[in-house]
């Protein structure tokens, strides 16, 4: 997950120097987001869990 002030358009927009929010920061170096939405078959839930298996093993 990409913080919203290290996006480009609010980068250049805000020109905050890094460690300007840095409790923003810590979670968005440490957050993902899994892939979910409504057309999302089984097959695609097995690729997630089997991406995520191979990230954790």
């Amino acid at each position: 997950f990409k913080a919203v002030h290290r996006q480009k358009y609010y980068r250049e927009t805000l020109q905050l120097p890094e460690g300007a929010l840095p409790n923003t920061e810590w979670n968005s170096d440490r957050i993902f987001s899994l892939p979910l939405f409504p057309d999302m078959t089984l097959n695609d839930v097995d690729e997630v869990v089997a991406a995520i298996k191979e990230v954790l093993a």
